[in-house]
């Protein structure tokens, strides 16, 4: 079984699309190392990523996000063992919210919404929904 993370998190101040490529650079590298793979989603100011691997490094990885100094509120919002990965061939793939369908951006933007929430709310059917519609969108996404 892999372990799978999907959090949102705001980000402290706007993110150029060169630091952008440099987080991805230095995500994957790190991913790599510690065979995890995955998918970042940034768009204002928000964050949605997808981890999955071995869950110790899926949580390290996580812990290093949540200490990085660009990263503001930070909630996990799906958090469970799956038996394959949805991203196996990406260490970290990128999306635009422009190349996912009206549908999962829309998905994606509520899910926003959950970094103010309490930890049972995350247990709700529709927000199941609504993780995997995202996560089927993106699998498309290179």
């Amino acid at each position: 079984m892999l372990h799978q993370l999907v959090y949102v998190s705001s980000s402290t101040e706007p993110i150029s699309p060169d630091e952008i490529s440099r987080i991805l650079e230095t995500s994957r590298q790190n991913n790599d190392r510690d065979d995890v793979t995955g998918l970042l989603l940034y768009h204002d100011q928000l964050f949605f990523q997808v981890l999955e691997g071995d869950q110790v490094c899926v949580q390290e990885c996580f812990d290093r996000i949540k200490r990085d100094r660009r990263h503001g509120s930070t909630s996990v919002v799906w958090e469970y063992q799956v038996e394959r990965r949805a991203f196996p061939q990406w260490s970290m793939g990128y999306a635009k919210p422009e190349d996912l369908s009206e549908e999962s951006r829309s998905a994606a933007i509520s899910l926003s919404k959950l970094l103010h929430k309490p930890a049972d709310a995350r247990e709700d059917p529709v927000i199941a929904n609504l993780v995997q519609s995202v996560l089927s969108d993106f699998r498309g996404i290179t």
